[in-house]
């Protein structure tokens, strides 16, 4: 999900002399079109910059239904998160158009943070915004009833074209409620105007109203 990426603009806050040893103790690998560049629950052993072309992480639900959720551009960073913690991947990664990526190994990202400022400074931000995520989302799920939980993650994974590319399953188990629980909230949504059901994903229609049923009170 969007609120669990690890992505970022690492590469495009450094300066020159800082990309340049990035690029002089990271690995360079190039990808054709549509080519795997990891799966699943593979040992995450390096976070990754996209130099040239595009990633595309997606998600496999229960099912079996598969979701392209999220592009990763050129300058981003992905897979740190997995790399500090998990030590698994969260999703299957894909190149779209010809790809290069720059492989920042365990003791490579620590060397950096501890010669680059920058690098510090975007570890920190990165590990508060999640820590924050995380109390959000278990205060959320403490306290809201299914349909205010559901706003929140939609508005969470939204792309710019308005589309959220996720199953009701998908979204089920992303908040842990069953798939009758989702549809039925996702039903009164529409039935409200505020977004289309479509089949594998879910259009937002109004915003506003969508963050309004999010808010206290």
């Amino acid at each position: 999900m969007r609120s669990e990426l690890d992505d970022g603009t690492l590469f495009h806050e450094l300066d020159a002399a800082s990309r340049e040893r990035a690029l002089t103790l990271g690995r360079v690998r190039s990808y054709e079109h549509q080519a795997c560049i990891h799966n699943k629950d593979e040992p995450a052993d390096s976070a990754v910059i996209v130099l040239e072309g595009q990633v595309e992480l997606t998600l496999t639900d229960s099912d079996g239904n598969i979701s392209s959720y999220i592009a990763i551009h050129p300058g981003q960073l992905f897979g740190f998160i997995s790399l500090f913690t998990l030590n698994r991947r969260r999703n299957d990664a894909y190149a779209r158009g010809k790809t290069t990526l720059l492989y920042l190994d365990r003791n490579v990202l620590d060397q950096l943070i501890d010669e680059l400022p920058s690098v510090r400074h975007y570890v920190v931000n990165v590990l508060a915004s999640k820590l924050a995520l995380a109390l959000e989302t278990i205060s959320d799920d403490r306290t809201l009833k299914v349909k205010p939980r559901l706003a929140k993650r939609l508005l969470e994974n939204v792309r710019s074209d308005g589309v959220v590319p996720l199953t009701q399953q998908q979204l089920a188990e992303y908040m842990s409620v069953s798939r009758y629980a989702v549809g039925k909230a996702l039903g009164e949504l529409q039935a409200d105007g505020l977004l289309d059901i479509c089949y594998g994903k879910v259009a937002i229609r109004d915003h506003e109203q969508l963050r309004a049923l999010t808010l206290p009170g």
